[in-house]
């Protein structure tokens, strides 16, 4: 009776079909002991009691128990849209994502800096004054059309034989005084401004055309750049003085990171 039992016991084992669902079997338990386990996401304590206090801050209380679920409720599913849109490589394709996690780096690499002296802001003024110079400034008096005249020299003529003219409306008016070049650019255009410099103090010029209309100006005066005094630069100096800060220390770091890297440009 064993003798049979142990012959149909050999018989099964050699049959394809039972070979390949022990095969399939092996392929289950190996994959169930080996899987990795489901990534984790944690809700801490410290996660539910910042969604609570900016609650309160928003709403001027605390979270009831069903709105305080209700909000960890979004953080998870927030965080899983989160996460999938890494797995998905968006930081790589969006360009305002990608701008905003490299300046979110440039700013964790420079680290915290130290306040500067008044000596070191000062210093760094000294050695970069060109930066701090004012802008070349121009005083005119115009004569403004919005159409050219019929006879446009005979407008210059009768400008500098001492004849008042009104001429049009001109928005900044009939006098501008001390106005910066890069304004006066911005304004009436590059050409403008070029004919304004040419233009000889203290004589009627023109017609000088401008995206507005047509100009004559008597130069009064050129104020040529110059440095404008620390006081009134300090913030602009100051801003300046963190920002060669952070981008050395960022630079330095970037090094060590382009050792981590094969780095080839195609040409």
């Amino acid at each position: 009776m064993r003798s049979a039992w142990v012959d149909r016991l050999r018989s099964v084992a050699r049959e394809p079909l039972t070979a390949f669902v022990a095969l399939g079997a092996a392929c289950f338990i190996g994959y169930s002991m080996l899987r990795p386990e489901k990534p984790a996401l944690a809700v801490t304590q410290d996660v539910i009691h910042a969604l609570s206090q900016d609650y309160e801050l928003l709403n001027g209380r605390a979270p009831d128990s069903q709105e305080l679920a209700a909000l960890v409720d979004k953080y998870v599913s927030d965080e899983l849209l989160f996460r999938a849109a890494l797995d998905q490589g968006l930081q790589f394709n969006d360009p305002k994502m990608k701008q905003r996690l490299i300046e979110k780096m440039r700013f964790l690499l420079a680290g915290p800096m130290d306040e500067p002296s008044r000596e070191d802001l000062v210093n760094f003024y000294a050695d970069n004054v060109k930066l701090y110079y004012s802008d070349r400034k121009l005083t005119f008096e115009q004569v403004f059309f919005e159409q050219a005249p019929r006879d446009s020299q005979d407008v210059a003529k009768r400008l500098r034989s001492g004849e008042r003219l009104a001429g049009d409306a001109f928005w900044l008016g009939r006098n501008l005084d001390a106005y910066g070049e890069s304004t006066l650019r911005s304004m009436l255009g590059a050409s403008f401004v070029d004919a304004l410099r040419a233009a000889p103090l203290n004589e009627w010029a023109g017609p000088i055309r401008s995206p507005r209309g047509v100009h004559y100006v008597r130069m009064k005066s050129i104020v040529e750049p110059g440095p404008i005094p620390y006081e009134q630069v300090s913030d602009q100096v100051e801003e300046r003085w963190f920002a060669q800060r952070r981008g050395a220390a960022v630079q330095q770091k970037l090094e060590a990171l382009r050792k981590a890297y094969d780095v080839k440009v195609e040409g």
